[in-house]
């Protein structure tokens, strides 16, 4: 080793694994291995668990490699096969390289000219006066000088791609495809693909993808990314090609080193261990014991100061951050990692509690709470205590507390289980959990309950009472202000099968079913209702029944509530949520009733702004929880999370706070310390791929950033591991604690809101059917999509539920954005048009605004807007705009990433300036009216936005951004948040009247009694500043 260290070196045949560390963080390791040793085979697979694999050549008999940083990093060197097909692209006279061809789809693609600013990343090639798309080989532009396959499409629209590189392969083989390709140049909303094409002996073919190439961002001129995919042919598939393509806006990719080879052995991460020294024990348990008896029990109550719900603890207020070790193995390290949080003057520590079943995180039978009928052992919580205040004696206490009952509860109260539509039952709580005959389950496994079970909610609830009340009876539970209540499947709620049915398969328990009539009563009222509702003169409700899930793909797209069977499909989701809900609130009612005195309660509830299929459409209801003080989100996975993106808070945190509940952003962001499953590093691809081993320091402090702008905070979750407790993350945790404690303090978000107001309907999900729109079109319809162009704008947003548009504490925004409402109601377009057609306002509608209630979408979006349409939901067409006309707001209106199929809706209204067509038709898909004192915008397509539609739309309603396009940017609640996502690191910045502006990271004032700022934010980097006024 050069530069680092080797350590758990082992070796087995021809293969050797060990571990590195580096000397230093972020600084280049040289190893060298015999080769001899493991056999001399010439050709090697490296194999890492932090970083790609590489094939290296024995040197004299001796490997030889850099790399270009190590932490934790796993190695497994192994013998290497040739490659199945000619690997990389090294030049040549032809016009493409051997055995590749080129392909283009260019329906409806809009040619863009020279002397549009398309490419707003860096000038690259230029662009000729519509100018077609190409493929080629070009010369000295690859990874190491040498070819690359240059794909470019100077459109807006349209798909081109090279595929080729036939490889021949063995069924029941596993083979690694891989690529690396560049930005050269291209436009927001462009995006690329990377492909595997298996082909049989019948000449059929299947298709993989890599499904973490977009959206494409990182355009530095020297940096190259990976598209891999590890894959196993089938039986008859005896070929594979690749394809490598572009599509949306114009782009410009070069792709080289691409590569078909049988796969190198799959290797785990090890977590690594915290340092011996780490988070030492400073008192004694006698000593804890004896300092709790001298206190008074700590009343918690989130307040709501200068529009920040806050919380306070004995009066005072206290930051809204928190370390959260996870449920996993209490014994392995986590009462040190707590007394490295507290060193970091981390104010709040949650602790895995039990209750019954262990959530599958390790705990023992025997360690749970609730043991049996009637028999509780509270041991556990008094020795996880004591261990955490030995560590952390100043930490305020609140219980990771889950509500399953114990261990053979399947056996006493078989009525109470969650149950398939054929009577099986669900056990375990892994992301699939299986599906099982209870005759099958064993009386010491965990078999999921009905969420509305009447007996789980009860005697549940009566076990909350009892550890609240063992609590307000001993010293110990002082310090215990109060839980986060998780539960179910994965702890969040979660549906109990969800990986058998898109919304969750239904659950016909005898008890969701007996609750399901009881909410039936109370919205039909008796049978005559029911029947009307449901149009089934024999129904009753005695005998309904949830609809299946086969009722689930209708042949429509939109359910019509007055249509008897859509509306039983309504009511069987609906219910789904709701009686969640109601469970929840039981429990901490039945808590608070225990422990006598007020306290901070939290639940996991990933809402709509999320926008995954998990049963979470009911935030409206739980706002209503008076027992209720937080909501936690989990942060978005996958290319959400890595550096260079806009951030993974996904969450309706607006209306959030405006119901006076607080928000936790929950970050479980993986450092090279935390553990991996095999291949580890394509599960670091999934979490958030790490190119720099200081990336997740600015991808936790984007995602705390971001909350506490919008008024909230967060906490660290140690899911993968403690990674965070390693220096320099843990300096991360002191110094989002400190902003926390400073926005506790001195909140600002009554007089500092962002331009920009989203809504979005999570009831529209319920109110569709499955009909070609599951995955993309759920995720457009419920804001997912939205969020990339909204956190890039430079403007900032705060997000709503649409049942939040017309409260009456909700502040007015010169920006309005509608981006889903099919079940906006009358009364709320009246709202709108009493309060919010005036002032300069603009109002954005999306989509099928009003669908489910009378006059439909053409009435909502005429009263909204101004602007006539019509809806044709026999009709099917790709959600891609076209821009046409020559209005501001049609600039780059058709660079947005997605699109899906979706009922045709077209402007009709020859008063209204057409911004654009539905792609490759003359049908108007947006356009603008603009009024004596306000505008409307009406866009076609769910999910179209792009940050210069936003820009446009502020500058319509007098509105200048904070940030620049391109970076994201969050302000608000007297922070800026930017993240570099470009190639420029020079970040302009501006805001209202004269300020300092303070690095909440370096304490340096960085600017001084001004309005504006410049500062450097490399791509990849978060700053966050704190506006001190003057």
């Amino acid at each position: 080793m050069e530069g680092g260290a080797a350590r758990d070196v082992t070796r087995g045949g021809e293969a050797l694994a060990f571990v590195v560390d580096g000397d230093a963080l972020s600084e280049s390791v040289t190893i060298e291995v015999d080769a001899e040793t493991i056999g001399d085979r010439g050709r090697y697979w490296a194999n890492l668990s932090d970083q790609p694999p590489r094939v290296l050549e024995a040197d004299g008999g001796v490997l030889r490699w850099t790399l270009p940083w190590a932490a934790n990093t796993g190695v497994r060197v192994e013998p290497a096969a040739e490659a199945a097909m000619a690997e990389g692209f090294d030049g040549g006279e032809s016009w493409l390289p051997e055995g590749w061809k080129s392909d283009f789809e260019t329906r409806g693609a809009r040619a863009v000219r020279g002397g549009e600013t398309a490419y707003a990343a860096r000038p690259g090639l230029p662009l000729g006066d519509g100018e077609a798309m190409s493929v080629n080989l070009a010369e000295g532009v690859g990874r190491g000088g040498s070819g690359a396959v240059r794909v470019h499409k100077p459109t807006a629209g349209g798909e081109a791609y090279a595929w080729g590189g036939a490889a021949e392969v063995t069924p029941g083989t596993e083979y690694l495809a891989e690529a690396y390709y560049h930005v050269e140049q291209m436009a927001w909303g462009g995006m690329g693909s990377f492909s595997v094409e298996l082909v049989n002996a019948d000449g059929d073919s299947r298709y993989l993808s890599y499904e973490r190439m977009n959206p494409l961002q990182d355009n530095r001129p020297d940096r190259w990314r990976r598209a891999f995919l590890r894959f196993t042919p089938r039986a008859g598939e005896t070929m594979a090609r690749l394809w490598l393509g572009v599509t949306a806006a114009p782009i410009t990719l070069l792709f080289d080193d691409a590569r078909i080879i049988e796969a190198p052995t799959a290797i785990e991460r090890a977590g690594n261990p915290l340092p011996d020294d780490a988070g030492p024990a400073r008192l004694s348990a006698e000593e804890v014991h004896a300092m709790l008896a001298d206190e008074t029990p700590r009343p918690a109550e989130v307040r709501t100061v200068r529009g920040q719900p806050t919380l306070h603890v004995d009066g005072e207020p206290v930051g809204n951050f928190s370390f959260n070790p996870g449920y996993y193995d209490w014994e392995a390290g986590q009462p040190a990692y707590h007394g490295v949080a507290g060193e970091q003057g981390v104010p709040i520590h949650t602790i895995p509690i039990a209750l019954g079943d262990s959530l599958g995180g390790g705990d023992a039978v025997e360690d749970a709470v609730w043991q049996g009928p009637g028999d509780f052992d509270f041991s556990i919580i008094e020795e996880r205590i004591v261990e955490t205040l030995r560590r952390a004696p100043d930490a305020l206490i609140r219980l990771n507390l889950s509500p399953e009952p114990y261990y053979g509860f399947h056996l006493d109260h078989p009525d109470a289980l969650f149950r398939t539509a054929g009577g099986q039952v669900v056990t375990g709580y892994t992301h699939s959990a299986p599906l099982r005959d209870l005759a099958e389950v064993g009386d010491t496994e965990f078999v999921s309950p009905s969420y509305a079970s009447a007996t789980f909610r009860e005697l549940s609830g009566d076990a909350f009472e009892r550890v609240g009340r063992w609590l307000a009876d001993h010293d110990l539970g002082k310090r215990v202000i109060g839980i986060h209540l998780i539960g179910g499947h994965d702890g969040q709620w979660l549906p109990h099968a969800n990986k058998h049915g898109e919304h969750g398969m239904r659950d016909f328990g005898v008890e969701h079913v007996e609750a399901f009539r009881a909410y039936l009563r109370e919205i039909h009222g008796d049978d005559a209702g029911l029947r009307e509702a449901w149009g089934d003169p024999e129904v009753t409700l005695a005998n309904a029944l949830p609809a299946d899930d086969a009722g689930f793909t209708a042949d429509h797209v939109f359910f019509d509530p007055e249509v008897g069977e859509d509306r039983r499909r309504m009511d069987t989701v609906r219910f789904i949520q709701v009686g969640k809900v109601e469970t929840i609130a039981h429990l901490l009612e039945a808590f608070d009733r225990g422990l006598g005195r007020p306290a901070f309660h939290s639940v996991y509830w990933s809402d709509v702004y999320h926008g995954h299929d998990l049963d979470h459409w009911a935030l409206t209801e739980l706002l209503r929880v008076d027992a209720l003080d937080a909501v936690a989100s989990i942060a978005d996975y996958s290319n959400w999370r890595r550096q260079g993106r806009p951030g993974a808070i996904s969450s309706a945190a607006a209306s959030i706070r405006l119901h006076g509940k607080a928000f936790i952003a929950e970050v479980d962001h993986r450092t090279p310390h935390a553990w991996g499953n095999a291949d580890a590093n394509e599960n670091q691809d999934w979490l958030g791929q790490i190119v720099d081993p200081l990336d997740p320091i600015h991808a936790a402090r984007r995602e705390w950033g971001q909350a506490m702008a919008l008024g909230g905070g967060g906490w660290h979750y140690g899911l993968g591991g403690q990674g965070f407790a390693f220096e320099p993350y843990c300096d991360a945790l002191g110094e989002a604690a400190d902003a926390a404690q400073r926005l506790a303090e001195d909140p600002r978000l009554e007089a500092d809101r962002p331009p920009v107001a989203t809504f979005a309907d999570e009831r529209a999900v319920m109110a569709m059917s499955q009909r070609n729109i599951v995955n993309l079109m759920t995720a457009q319809l419920s804001a997912n999509m939205a969020r990339d162009p909204l956190s890039t704008s430079g403007l900032g947003y705060d997000p709503y539920l649409l049942t939040d548009l017309d409260h009456p504490d909700r502040p007015r925004y010169p920006v309005t954005l509608l981006l889903s409402a099919v079940t906006m109601t009358p009364e709320q377009v009246s709202w709108v048009e009493d309060n919010l057609q005036r002032d300069g306002r603009v109002i954005v509608v999306f989509h099928a605004a009003g669908q489910t209630h009378a006059g439909g979408v053409a009435d909502t979006v005429d009263r909204l807007t101004g602007i006539a349409v019509e809806m044709d939901e026999k009709q099917t067409v790709s959600q891609r705009l076209r821009a046409t006309g020559d209005d501001p707001l049609s600039e780059q209106i058709d660079f947005h990433r997605h699109e899906t199929p979706g009922p045709l809706i077209r402007v009709v209204d020859e008063e209204a300036v057409p911004l654009a067509t539905h792609a490759g038709r003359e049908d108007v898909a947006a356009a603008i009216k603009r009024h004596d004192g306000w505008t409307g915008v009406y866009v076609a397509a769910p999910g179209a936005l792009t940050p210069r539609l936003l820009r446009n739309l502020a500058a319509e309603a007098g509105v200048e951004p904070t940030g620049p396009e391109g970076d994201m940017t969050m302000a608000g609640n007297g922070l800026i948040v930017v993240h570099g996502m470009d190639a420029e690191a020079a970040t302009p910045l501006r805001w209202d009247g004269p300020a300092d502006l303070v690095d909440l990271t370096t304490g340096e004032t960085v600017a001084t009694g001004t309005a504006s700022a410049e500062v450097d934010v490399p791509f990849g980097e978060t700053r966050w500043f704190r506006r001190e006024l003057r």
